[in-house]
């Protein structure tokens, strides 16, 4: 099913929104400023851990030597699930205010209609995107062709994560969220129907995780310039009627 046939690729759309955060300097300062209470909340929390919680958890294993080894080995791993955690909440609100602000340059923003979109859903751990990540993630290690494989598993959950900020900010409920990017409220996790490289979502999250796997700027700056990208998707959609009306197009057209 071909959802794009009269608007642009939407495998196009995270290479433009690249282009975009590079050429427009005023959503540099967004990132900036979150990365940098990412880092102050994170070493404030290192401190925090390191002075606080190292002792106790020594003095509630016994009086031994190995008990501060293995004290210092719990605070490192609950070091890195905090900042973890914070760095994941400062790029879900960096996203989300880029996204916005992209919005609004693109004057698709429909003040007092749209509702800014929430972090909630990006801090739960739980959901199906996240754990689809975290099965797949060993297909990383094969150069290349793990990356593209990654990527395309991905792809559904990847594209529908970028455009719920768009769907959420247009109030859109979450099983019809799953019929517009599945195509049917039946889908389910792996099924080979929401792998079909016709619909615009796959296509999106496809093109989305690949950058996302380049090592250093995936993670740093392509995972932030996935929000421009869905911005400037959400824009065209606009124009065009919205979500809603580019599917039933679509299906009168098929």
């Amino acid at each position: 099913m071909v959802w794009f046939g009269k608007g642009k690729d939407p495998i196009t759309y995270p290479i433009s929104g690249f282009t975009y955060l590079l050429t427009h300097p005023r959503l540099w300062g967004i990132v900036i400023k979150m990365i940098l209470i990412g880092l102050i909340v994170s070493l404030f929390a290192l401190i925090l851990l390191f002075t606080k919680a190292l002792k106790p958890q020594a003095q509630a294993m016994g009086d031994h030597w190995w008990s501060w080894v293995l004290a210092i080995v719990f605070v490192l791993f609950e070091s890195v699930f905090v900042v973890a955690f914070t760095l994941r909440c400062v790029q879900s609100k960096s996203s989300k205010r880029i996204f916005v602000e992209t919005m609004r340059d693109e004057g698709a923003w429909r003040e007092n209609q749209m509702e800014e979109p929430s972090m909630a859903k990006d801090v739960n751990c739980f959901k199906i995107s996240v754990l689809v990540r975290i099965i797949t993630f060993p297909i990383n290690i094969i150069p290349l062709i793990g990356q593209v494989l990654y990527a395309y598993v991905n792809a559904p959950y990847a594209g529908w994560d970028c455009m719920d900020m768009y769907l959420d900010a247009i109030h859109i409920e979450h099983a019809d969220q799953k019929v517009l990017v599945m195509g049917s409220s039946d889908a389910h996790i792996f099924s080979p129907a929401i792998y079909q490289m016709s619909n615009p979502y796959v296509r999106f999250g496809f093109a989305a995780v690949l950058l996302e796997t380049i090592p250093v700027l995936g993670p740093s700056i392509f995972s932030l310039s996935n929000a421009c990208a869905s911005a400037l998707w959400a824009a065209d959609l606009e124009r065009q009627g919205g979500p809603k009306a580019t599917y039933l197009l679509a299906q009168q057209e098929t």
